[in-house]
């Protein structure tokens, strides 16, 4: 449930409380006076304007997911359309890559991609807290997905019916 709201910058921020937490809490703790022992608060900045989210329980940051909390928020905003931003390619169709990928040094396709998604994972989390290196890095990102788009063009997308009626003649 929703604490407080305050005006920020451009955005709002959210106090929201976790009553879910709390009702775990109380089964495991004692509860004082009727109350559980432990309080759970989350702030939740919003600028929908700009389509940005952050919860201080950092689960986006740290899993690539996004929490009750900015759930909850974007509901209390109305929002009509969900911002795409958040969700991540390997929650898409195409997150697997093509069987033609080639094998390089002996290493499979899988364990590439495994390695490039832990050292980009690894790097976002490290630059969190530095804005100023996480738009240097994003900035990076942005021109090797430029490149990539000029290596190797996107085949025209086919439609469900489509592909399984070349596969099945």
């Amino acid at each position: 449930m929703s604490v407080s709201v305050s005006d920020v910058d451009s955005g709002k921020k959210y106090v929201i409380q976790d009553t879910g937490e709390d009702e775990k809490l109380s089964r495991r703790h004692r509860i004082v006076k009727g109350k559980p022992l432990y309080d759970f608060f989350y702030e939740v900045l919003c600028k929908p304007s700009e389509e940005f989210y952050q919860c201080t329980c950092k689960r986006f940051e740290s899993y690539g997911l996004l929490c009750g909390h900015i759930f909850y928020v974007i509901r209390l905003s109305k929002v009509k359309t969900f911002p795409r931003k958040y969700v991540l390619r390997r929650w898409s169709q195409d997150s697997l890559p093509p069987a033609s990928v080639i094998q390089a040094s002996g290493d499979t396709p899988d364990m590439i991609l495994r390695e490039i998604f832990r050292s980009v994972e690894y790097c976002v989390n490290h630059y969190t807290n530095e804005p100023e290196l996480l738009q240097k890095f994003r900035d990076h990102q942005v021109q090797l997905m430029a490149k990539a788009d000029a290596d190797v063009p996107i085949p025209k997308k086919t439609n469900k019916r489509d592909r399984i009626a070349s596969i099945l003649g």
